[in-house]
């Protein structure tokens, strides 16, 4: 991925529920196919998963 004003791929699994990319909790990217994922070193049930989308004008 090639981050954008250092908005790496590690703050969309940081804990913060923040929508402001100003607040440093956002992730961002140029290319309009990129792709994210996450490995959870480990095989587990997952039953929820909350996707937080950045707010505009930020």
């Amino acid at each position: 991925m090639d981050p954008v004003w250092s908005a790496y791929a590690n703050r969309a699994a940081d804990g913060d529920e923040s929508q402001l990319f100003s607040q440093g909790s956002c992730t961002h990217t140029y290319s309009s196919h990129a792709n994210w994922e996450v490995d959870l070193e480990g095989i587990y049930v997952i039953g929820n998963v909350k996707i937080y989308n950045r707010r505009s004008g930020d």
